[in-house]
């Protein structure tokens, strides 16, 4: 049986036995039978839901389908990807705390990098997640590890057992975005990542009619509350003291929540996630290895660096995504505007092609310096490869090339 689909069980597919689908409650608030009741929940000596921005069934329904699929304890929904990030970060980070992230990361995450400079918080770039580079930088302030499974758009892959060992090395969490690389194929928490963060607007929903993002604790990191002080006064719940502070203080207090709506249709992307990801997987192997001779294209399973790696980690899987480099910002706007299978989008992890020229769209707002950091071009196309028929991707990204 192919590993892929293999992995998704129904019960974790479902959360449970006895649903399929869950009703959409769109409701702003919950009532209670009395009083007495709702101060219990309220209070937390009872479970239920009182406010969707704080809670919401259909929501939770999401959440437990996710951390069952990670293998984590506690999943948060949230209205974005960006405010997964964003959460997780201010959950664990206050004024005067530093973060070692990877430069490669994609350009929302580098301008909110920037902005919370403005909150006191600091991050150090560094070319590559090994023992000695994070040696160099590493202090008392030093409070997290970040980076991306998959980079994007530069496809970098990253070894996260490496990874993980040199943060707990130094008693720091590994924090990954592995939006790349869903739970389908991916096991992220399990390969050694304590926090994993997904834009479930991408591969999870899969047709591009969500924005939602979730971050899952695997629960087993072991906090130290002289160290992590914000998390201190949620000490009593041990390893759980980060998911019970994002959910009850920091999601709550930014309003971030996810609609119930758009969990519902999270949760109706998740019944296909497994089909159409290998799908797509597939496709762009194929479809990379059908251009790699005629045009520079950049594709995990075709780079000897990362190939035993994404075998070892993604069950051989290299993602959906490929960059083409036609040599100029001209010959790029050319090539993509030749294409007629694929649309001109700035998402990936759709369940069709999408082409972008990264540098003038995603990435505008970056100086040329930090574009370059991040792996992108002038000349650089991203491709977020779909589940179309491959002969005819294939026949339409070459005819392309003949245009440029």
């Amino acid at each position: 049986m192919n590993p892929m689909t293999e992995v998704l069980h129904f019960e974790k597919i479902h959360g449970d036995r006895y649903s399929t689908l869950p009703p959409i409650f769109q409701n702003t608030a919950f009532m209670s039978e009395n009083s007495d009741d709702i101060e219990k929940v309220f209070t937390g000596k009872a479970k239920g839901h009182t406010y969707t921005r704080v809670s919401n069934p259909t929501v939770e329904a999401l959440e437990k389908r996710i951390a069952l699929l990670e293998d984590g304890k506690e999943a948060i929904a949230t209205s974005s990807g960006m405010s997964a990030i964003s959460e997780t970060f201010l959950t664990m980070l206050s004024a005067g705390d530093e973060v070692i992230s990877l430069k490669n990361v994609q350009a929302g995450t580098l301008e909110f990098f920037d902005f919370i400079k403005n909150l006191g918080i600091n991050v150090i770039f560094i070319d590559d997640l090994n023992e000695a580079n994070v040696s160099k930088i590493v202090n008392t302030n030093t409070k997290m590890i970040f980076a991306e499974t998959i980079s994007n758009p530069s496809l970098e892959v990253l070894d996260i057992g490496n990874a993980a060992n040199v943060a707990h090395r130094y008693e720091l969490p590994l924090v990954l975005d592995a939006t790349a690389t869903p739970p389908s194929f991916a096991k992220t928490l399990q390969l050694g990542a304590d926090i994993v963060i997904h834009s479930a607007s991408k591969y999870i929903c899969g047709s591009g009619n969500t924005i939602a993002g979730i971050a899952v604790d695997k629960g087993e990191f072991a906090w130290d509350f002289d160290k992590y002080k914000v998390l201190a006064p949620f000490s009593q719940f041990d390893n759980l003291a980060f998911a019970t502070r994002m959910r009850c203080c920091i999601h709550s207090n930014l309003g971030s929540a996810l609609s119930p709506q758009n969990a519902y249709y999270a949760i109706l992307g998740l019944e296909t996630m497994s089909i159409r990801t290998e799908k797509i997987c597939n496709n762009a192997f194929e479809l990379a290895k059908s251009l790699q001779d005629k045009v520079y294209v950049d594709y995990p399973l075709l780079n000897l660096k990362y190939k035993d790696l994404c075998f070892r980690q993604f069950n051989g899987y290299g993602g959906g995504i490929l960059t083409i480099r036609t040599g100029s910002k001209e010959t790029a706007f050319k090539f993509i505007d030749s294409l007629k299978y694929a649309d001109i989008l700035t998402n990936i992890g759709d369940a069709r092609t999408l082409a972008v020229h990264s540098s003038s769209t995603i990435h505008n707002r970056l100086a040329n310096k930090d574009k370059i950091s991040a792996g992108v071009y002038d000349d650089l196309i991203r491709v977020s490869v779909g589940i179309e028929d491959i002969n005819d991707l294939i026949v339409d990204f070459n005819n392309a090339i003949k245009d440029i």
